[in-house]
């Protein structure tokens, strides 16, 4: 099955600028965020070519929750739009339950952007 246009090119985002962040802090020497921020995209492009909602559910919200523990959601600004638009599907599919979904609406982070590096 294909991802939903939206879902696809949500996810293809994360990638990018999952890519971009590994990029910056490689450039500054932070090998233990580049390691967070390689496990928290490995798996989706195998989501993007073998989509299924349960396996987007293993990702969103349960992997999206790991990281965002693991990086203090430090400079993470960057995949919020992406994972609102994850958030708004999964929520009108009625796949997670509406307490279990991440709080992406307010920020927590630094407004740092991984784009300007």
């Amino acid at each position: 099955m294909s991802a939903p246009k939206a879902i696809q090119d949500a996810l293809t985002e994360i990638v990018y600028y999952g890519i971009l962040m590994i990029r910056m802090e490689a450039k500054g020497g932070n090998s233990v965020r580049c390691a967070i921020e390689a496990e928290h995209i490995h798996n989706l492009p195998n989501l993007i070519n073998n989509y299924s909602d349960d396996y987007l559910l293993c990702y969103y919200p349960k992997d999206v929750q790991s990281y965002l523990a693991a990086t203090k959601s430090t400079n993470v600004n960057c995949f919020r739009p992406a994972w609102m638009i994850i958030d708004q599907y999964l929520k009108e599919k009625g796949k997670i339950p509406h307490e279990v979904i991440i709080e992406i609406d307010t920020p927590t982070s630094s407004t740092r952007d991984a784009k300007e590096e």
